[in-house]
């Protein structure tokens, strides 16, 4: 069920909203689109309801209705409502009302993301009793969806990495038909590898071309994951899976004489499927990293806290300063990652606390990275003088974030 998950991390986090939310759907569906982002424009409508959760009788109930023509998902909450003269405008960037400390993005983003699923999102509201929004979905198995999806593979880069074959032979047949981008590497040019990978938009590594070289497949590997790029690892011998993976790479195990409806058509459909990645490591595992996330924005900190888990991370969050340091008190972790700007005790605060502070003695030299949208060069010193070891500027990019954790946890 697509909902399922925010409500879970909405949980998780302590925000104690089980009683407030009901959520009711007649079958589970499937739609086309980025599952983190959809999580992100559920969470958004329940965080902007949750901000009147103290009016009287409060709650929030979501609904799932699919159709013949659409997946509907309705989120109705019982706040103070909205004046029919703001509708019109709180899908307009930077509008706000009501709230203190509100960007006026969430909403308008909500509204390219829907968009960008072929989709739609409206508002209807009662003031002072209820508001509503609407999202239409298209069915995944649509003419607009399959539109979509061929108009999105006109755009895509596929690398493949291995020997010649006629496997390779169809997929660069295919990519004139579809219009996607299709280039192959040797599997021992680890330098022309270097050059294309963060290029990709999947990357299809043939484990028969390694077989016993165990050598070039780690060092592949460990270029693998340091990207969030998804990976098939295609075999048809068996003996290719004697090879260790790393469970730190967003890859799925493949059989070419397995997939349907054929080796073509079976791996373009993958440029559109998630990666449940089952290998990587549990939390309780000894070889799991841990990540401490300290930020207030909720939305940002749990986008950025499921790209993490989904990398093979343990990840703790934490909304302000005084709540990380508490963390700290039962808690190893490997980096921090903290907002400056947080109510009760900010980042620069925090930071002197782990640093000068004896009960957290432990982390005295654990890696904290600044999260700011500006710095200038007098802040950066007072930051790297209260024990900061970098920055990441917001809003960040998934490579950005990656690039950083990289360069201190290996």
């Amino acid at each position: 069920m697509l909902l399922k998950m925010p409500l879970k991390v909405m949980a998780i986090n302590h925000l104690k909203i089980e009683n407030l939310v009901t959520v009711k759907y007649n079958k589970d569906t499937t739609y086309f689109g980025s599952d983190i982002l959809f999580r992100y424009v559920i969470f958004n409508l329940m965080k902007n309801a949750l901000y009147y959760k103290g009016k009287k009788n409060f709650n929030i109930e979501i609904n799932i209705d699919i159709n013949k023509l659409h997946n509907v998902i309705k989120v109705k909450d019982t706040g103070i409502g909205i004046a029919k003269s703001n509708i019109s405008s709180i899908f307009d960037e930077f509008y706000t009302h009501g709230k203190k400390n509100s960007s006026g993005l969430g909403l308008p983003f909500c509204q390219k993301v829907i968009t960008a699923f072929g989709g739609s999102i409206c508002c209807q509201s009662q003031q002072g009793e209820w508001t509503e929004f609407t999202i239409l979905l298209p069915k995944i198995d649509s003419k607009s969806t399959n539109k979509l999806k061929y108009e999105l593979l006109a755009q895509k880069r596929l690398l493949y990495i291995g020997d010649n074959n006629q496997d390779v032979f169809e997929l660069q047949k295919n990519s004139f038909s579809f219009g996607y981008h299709f280039l192959t590497v040797s599997p021992f040019r680890l330098v022309d590898i270097d050059q294309h990978l963060n290029q990709a938009d999947m990357i299809l590594v043939n484990l028969d071309s390694y077989g016993e070289h165990n050598y070039y497949m780690t060092k592949l590997q460990h270029k693998l994951a340091l990207s969030t790029t998804k990976v098939l690892y295609l075999y048809r011998e068996e003996k290719a899976l004697h090879l260790i993976l790393n469970p730190k790479v967003n890859y799925k195990l493949v059989n070419l004489d397995k997939l349907k409806p054929g080796v073509t058509e079976g791996i373009c459909r993958y440029f559109f499927t998630h990666f449940n990645q089952e290998t990587v490591p549990s939390p309780n595992s000894s070889e799991t990293q841990s990540i401490l996330l300290v930020d207030d924005n909720t939305s940002l900190r749990m986008y950025t806290g499921i790209l993490l888990q989904r990398s093979g991370y343990h990840v703790i969050h934490a909304e302000n300063g005084l709540k990380a340091l508490q963390h700290l008190d039962t808690h190893n972790v490997d980096l921090i990652m903290m907002d400056l700007e947080m109510p009760l005790m900010g980042g620069l605060e925090t930071a002197k606390q782990i640093r000068g502070n004896d009960q957290y003695k432990n982390h005295h030299h654990t890696p904290i990275i600044c999260f700011s949208a500006s710095l200038n060069t007098e802040q950066q010193q007072e930051l790297k003088a209260a024990g900061m070891n970098g920055f990441i500027f917001k809003p960040a990019t998934k490579d950005q974030i990656f690039e950083t954790i990289d360069r201190y946890l290996n």
